[in-house]
């Protein structure tokens, strides 16, 4: 493994505390978005395939990255709606 990618794996790895949002580099593993958020990997996921938050995936690498911006975002949406986010007929919804 050469050095780039030894730092990048350790990157994808580093950890962040719930809602530790300043400290999180523009763009996170789906893993780290789901340790800021609090969500699920795999909700992670799906509001990436929905288009509710950005993501790419790099050549060379297996694995999607989240713009923490879009996330952080989303987070604050659903905060904000209260128990209204499980409204199906509510806007945006």
């Amino acid at each position: 493994m050469t050095i780039s990618k030894q730092r990048r794996s350790a990157q994808a790895e580093r950890r962040f505390a719930l809602g530790d949002w300043m400290s999180a580099p523009e763009w996170i593993s789906v893993k780290q978005a789901a340790d800021l958020s609090g969500y699920d990997v795999q909700h992670v996921r799906r509001l990436m395939r929905g288009g509710k938050v950005t993501g790419q995936k790099l050549p060379g690498m297996q694995e999607w990255l989240i713009d923490r911006p879009s996330l952080q975002a989303y987070v604050k949406q659903m905060k904000s709606l209260g128990t209204d986010k499980y409204n199906p007929h509510r806007d945006g919804a």
